[in-house]
């Protein structure tokens, strides 16, 4: 009863509000989940690109950011009930699932098979033969870290486009419809995008990175900025950036910074499927080649990674710079 009448609906607002966000994120993640094979948009959008069809690629990447654009008007809370049964109609029928197959699968096709039968030897022998760790996981932290400095040095130039203290109408206008397609088109897509452009390397998936992580904060910052009152009106343009707000808004935005390079990390590992020769690159070769006991440790290795990153993060983060107060923050 406590729960029901007390702590609930103090914590309702911000679960509905973190809700719709991680709707967001998950109408995003399901764009990501076309470039294995679903027939999402992200399947028809890296099809219509290999295949060079450039004109329906486009239309399908306007469709997409049209998708995103009028979420708030689709997903509002009386329509909830007809997306819930339209949803659950469109996943049907369930496929069958063999749980002799899945048992198979969790015990005995991740293990080392030198390590069920309990041959240390063998298992020597079997770590030998993983894939060189030291390039990938160097690829994995260098890519992390590049794109982390890149979102802080997008971040800091794409704020004030969106400010209401700086520019006029016109300028913020466009400002806030950048930071919305950059922070709306998901990681993969604008690697795959900058991939066909500029050809394999850890550039594109820099360039992702860092436009997607920076243009997420540079919203957020924005937001913030705009519930500030400068205390010295008079000041200039770059004045009142330099000598107000940013020393003021700056520990948020470290504290939002080291929050995405946890998260940058772990997207590393996706851009993987891209080629680009990171952990992910490897664990996506295991599981391709049937090799699941390479792919699993391979992914022990990346958790065990993102958790050491996530620590000295936390230990980084400013004490003094929360993180601003936004369902996209948490």
């Amino acid at each position: 009863m406590r729960f029901v009448y007390a702590e609930l609906p103090l914590a309702w607002a911000q679960l509905l509000a973190y809700t719709r966000y991680r709707f967001e994120c998950a109408l995003r993640a399901s764009v990501l989940l076309g470039f294995v094979g679903l027939p999402t948009l992200g399947f028809h959008l890296e099809t219509a690109f290999r295949e060079g069809r450039y004109h329906e690629a486009g239309a399908l990447l306007w469709l997409f950011y049209l998708l995103i654009a009028s979420l708030p008007w689709w997903s509002h809370r009386r329509l909830i009930p007809v997306l819930l049964i339209g949803g659950a109609w469109l996943l049907g029928p369930w496929p069958s699932v063999d749980g002799a197959l899945v048992w198979r699968f969790v015990s005995e096709d991740i293990w080392p098979p030198a390590l069920l039968a309990g041959d240390w030897t063998g298992l020597v022998e079997w770590l030998s033969r993983i894939p060189d760790l030291g390039p990938a996981i160097g690829n994995t932290l260098l890519l992390g870290l590049l794109g982390s400095v890149g979102a802080l040095v997008v971040a800091m130039a794409l704020w004030p486009l969106a400010c209401r203290h700086f520019g006029n109408r016109g300028t913020r206008l466009a400002g806030h419809g950048l930071l919305i397609a950059l922070r709306s088109t998901p990681e993969m897509m604008l690697a795959f995008l900058f991939l066909l452009l500029l050809g394999p390397s850890l550039l594109p998936a820099w360039l992702a990175l860092a436009l997607h992580n920076g243009a997420l904060i540079a919203f957020l910052v924005a937001r913030h900025a705009d519930a500030i009152q400068p205390a010295m009106p008079g000041l200039s343009a770059p004045g009142r950036l330099a000598y107000e707000l940013l020393p003021r808004l700056y520990p948020g935005m470290l504290a939002l910074l080291y929050y995405r390079a946890e998260v940058i990390l772990r997207e590393t590992a996706i851009l993987g499927m891209l080629g680009v020769a990171t952990l992910g690159f490897y664990i996506e070769e295991g599981f391709d080649y049937l090799l699941f006991d390479v792919a699993f440790f391979l992914l022990l290795v990346t958790a065990m990674l993102n958790i050491a990153v996530d620590a000295l993060s936390r230990r980084l983060r400013p004490k003094d710079g929360a993180v601003m107060d936004d369902p996209c923050a948490r």
